[in-house]
């Protein structure tokens, strides 16, 4: 039995020993809050008279910026670019010039639309010569009636392909005339980057 008691009592020494430790080490340490105290000193207050003006509010903080309005403009046509009249972040106003466009590929297509009229013109002009003349002929019954419905035909078809050469010519007028080679803003905005 006296073994036991033995363990017994080692086992309450150490008990008693890690709490004593325990105690100290976990201990407020006096020496070092006197000079922590000693070291606040009160705030000097100066008094002055009241003034009135603006104070100037700073945060700063993360975030993005994303505009109330904004427009993809995109030319109508296709072509060079020969003068881009803006700065990324400009504000520009209704109706301002932003870029221009090369007029001469927009030129050379309406010359090409005048000159198709032009040919075709001269067509029917014989055509409508050649008409009389079958009129004539088919009056006296010395060509088939067929073929001067063939050559009235003919005269329509070129009438038709005339008004065709008209319209071709006024949409090609159209990118060559000074506000067609050129991209206006269409509302007033800030200019970020043109899109190619």
């Amino acid at each position: 039995m006296r073994g036991g008691w033995t363990k017994v009592g080692l086992t309450g020494a150490t008990i008693v020993a890690l709490a004593a430790g325990t105690v100290i080490y976990f201990r407020p340490d006096r020496d070092q809050a006197a000079p922590a105290a000693a070291a606040v000193q009160p705030v000097p207050v100066i008094a002055t008279t009241v003034q009135q003006h603006d104070v100037p509010i700073i945060l700063t903080g993360l975030g993005t910026v994303t505009a109330l309005n904004t427009a993809m403009i995109g030319s109508q046509v296709t072509g060079l670019l020969i003068s881009v009249d803006f700065k990324e972040g400009h504000l520009v106003k209704k109706g301002e010039l932003l870029a221009q466009i090369d007029p001469r590929t927009y030129q050379a297509q309406v010359d090409q639309a005048e000159a198709t009229r032009s040919h075709d013109q001269a067509n029917l002009k014989n055509a409508q010569l050649n008409l009389e003349r079958y009129r004539g002929l088919a009056a006296e019954n010395s060509i088939a009636h067929e073929q001067f419905d063939n050559q009235q035909a003919t005269v329509e078809e070129l009438n038709a392909q005339i008004k065709i050469d008209q319209a071709a010519i006024g949409d090609q007028h159209r990118p060559t005339s000074s506000s067609g080679s050129s991209l206006a803003a269409e509302e007033h905005s800030r200019v970020q980057r043109l899109v190619p």
